[in-house]
């Protein structure tokens, strides 16, 4: 008699969520995302992900509090804002992207919280920045190591 697991993908939710601050840069001034915004909540629901907030800064940056499942990367979220705001807004005006980017995963947890807890929320306690220019991006493809590396 082969044993069934109990808590498989289908029948289970994340109980929890990474928080990340994104900054994105055009190379030209961007257009402001408000008009299209709700539209783009909902696009960047499929790939998992929540924009909790949004702040422009004209002329050319846009910043995102975007909150994931800790399955997403952040070269997932990257790819998912830069381009369902480019296909969304493509009525309103048309965006180009600098290649550059900078995304940080955002909060703490307290030395008090993690003795109640254990060792279970490593991966909260750091806080960690990613800023990659094109050719380091293209390397990182090219190698396809395990993030983070």
């Amino acid at each position: 008699m082969k044993i069934q697991p109990l808590y498989l993908p289908e029948n289970t939710n994340v109980a929890y969520q990474l928080n990340w601050s994104l900054s994105v840069f055009g190379k030209e001034s961007l257009p402001s995302p408000e008009p299209c915004m709700d539209l783009l909540r909902e696009s960047v629901a499929r790939d998992r992900l929540k924009i909790l907030e949004l702040r422009f800064r004209p002329p050319n940056v846009a910043q995102f509090f975007v909150s994931s499942q800790p399955s997403t990367n952040p070269s997932q979220i990257v790819r998912s804002i830069k381009g369902r705001w480019q296909n969304v807004s493509r009525p309103f005006a048309s965006i180009a992207f600098r290649r550059n980017y900078r995304i940080t995963s955002v909060g703490t947890v307290s030395r008090a919280a993690r003795s109640t807890t254990g060792d279970c929320h490593v991966l909260a306690c750091y806080r960690t920045t990613y800023t990659f220019s094109s050719a380091q991006q293209s390397m990182i493809r090219q190698t396809k190591l395990p993030w983070p590396f």
